[in-house]
Order: structure tokens, then sequence, then C-alpha cells
């Protein structure tokens, strides 16, 4: 019996490893191989909405996951994981131009962040992800708020710096907005996501002092991070079409649409065709 255990325990380990290693594929193999084995382990069915999530079948995940609520296990971690469904479902409609549907999305991310943080106010992430659906429903001076409360909570994480200095950039502080992208990249305590994050916007700070030169080079620095992130492609293409660098901004167009973002065929249309 316990050798079937450990078995069972083998596969779960083995898909959340291939999981963070980006192997959708065989991680769902091997937690499907997991809960065959043992039905009963709640644990996997977390991991299982994870990796579902990933094929963007985000209302399978949601359903698995609220399942899971109503049976009253984990709901700090199942709260978070369904805001953060509905937050990368609210993400795939901006991506379809849908505003409806995205921030309608974005508010029910909303709401189980708040679960998450009334249940376990320790609960980093979700102090994270909070800030940034507000921010993506453009409530920025209540982002701050978030950020300036979590900061208190974790005054040594230098990513909340990091995303203070985002909000500041769009409610006008540029100086203040600089100085905390400034500290946190210089800090160099950011994880991959933290510092392509960090040159992105700061690369979009640059862009709207008029720098382009220096706009480009953070908006670089940022891809290397995550080179899928086609948000920052389109913000260097437009950097390129400022400079007249037509080919150049066009091959960034035109990535960012091989990622997905797809409303970026009208810039493409207009401005690509020879």
């Amino acid at each position: 019996m316990f050798n079937g255990q450990e078995k069972t325990f083998e596969h779960y380990l083995k898909s959340k490893e291939l999981f963070k290693n980006d192997d959708i594929k065989n991680a769902s193999s091997e937690i499907d191989i997991a809960i065959a084995l043992d039905s009963s382990n709640l644990d996997f069915q977390i991991i299982k909405s994870k990796i579902i999530s990933e094929t963007d079948n985000y209302e399978q995940a949601i359903k698995i996951l609220k399942w899971l609520s109503s049976r009253n296990f984990k709901l700090d971690t199942v709260n978070f994981n369904i805001g953060s469904c509905y937050f990368s479902y609210g993400i795939h409609f901006l991506k379809q131009n849908d505003e409806d549907k995205a921030n309608d999305s974005h508010e029910k991310a909303l709401t189980y962040y708040n679960y998450t943080i009334n249940s376990n106010m320790q609960y980093f992430y979700a102090h994270v992800a909070k800030q940034e659906v507000l921010h993506n429903l453009n409530r920025y001076d209540e982002a701050l708020v978030v950020l300036n409360n979590a900061i208190n909570l974790f005054p040594d994480n230098i990513l909340l710096i990091c995303n203070r200095g985002v909000e500041k950039i769009y409610l006008g502080d540029l100086t203040g907005a600089m100085t905390d992208l400034n500290k946190s990249i210089q800090s160099n305590k950011l994880d991959l996501f933290g510092f392509a994050s960090a040159y992105r916007f700061r690369g979009n700070l640059y862009l709207k002092k008029g720098n382009a030169d220096e706009a480009i080079k953070d908006l670089t620095s940022s891809l290397k991070y995550n080179p899928k992130d086609e948000t920052v492609l389109v913000i260097r293409a437009e950097c390129y079409k400022e400079k007249g660098l037509k080919d150049k901004a066009c091959e960034d167009y035109r990535k960012a649409a091989d990622l997905g973002f797809v409303s970026i065929y009208k810039t493409i249309k207009e401005y690509c065709t020879d």
C-alpha cells in the first residue's frame, strides 16, 4: 500500500515539475495518472485545474476549483486560483478587443482575490494580483492603496516597489515612478517576471518622456526576460515607428500578432502594407 502511495505521489511531483517547465501536455498526462491512482487526494485537483487553465479552458478549471471550494478545501489557495483563472480569462477577452467581457472577468477575479486576503492576510500574491486586476480595470488609485498596504505587511519585498512605480505612471507621477522603477531594477532582487515588468514599464516611461532610444533599450531587456510578451513587442514597435524604422516596427507588430495580439492586425494593414 505504501509503495502504491509513493508511486502516486511521484506522478504528482513529476506533473508539478513539468508544469513549472511549461510542458503542459506531459504534465497533464502525469496528473491524470496520479488522479486515476488516488482520486481522493484533492491537491491533485488543484494542479489539474492549473494545467487546464494553461490550455485556455478557464471555465473547466474554475468548475474544478469551485468544487474544491464547496468542500472547504484550502480556501485561500483555491480562491486565489479561481481569481487567477478569471484574471487570465479577462486578459483573453482584452486580446479579442471585448472590453465588456474582460471587465466582467476582472471584476470576478477581484472578488476572489478579496476572498483570499480576507481568509489569509499573509497571502502575498493575492495582494499583488489584486493590484494588477485593479490596474486592468483602470482603478489606479485603488491599486496604489493596495500596494501601500501590502508594503506595510511585506516591507522588504521589492516587487511591490516595482508595481508601485507602475501605478505612479498612470497616476501622473512620472518622477516618483522613475524612482521606484530604478530602485527595483538596481536592487537585483526581482525574479524573471519582475525584471521583465520593471524594464517594460520603465521603457514605457521613457517613451512617455520622449526618449525612444532609452525606451527601446529597456523594452529589449524586458523581452530577454519574457520573450513572449506581445504587449512589449507592440510598445517597442511604436518606438521604432516613431524613429521611422518601419521594417523593425512591422517585425515587432507581426511577432505580437503571432503571439495572440490579434487587434494589431489593423495597424499592420494600415502601416505595414507596401
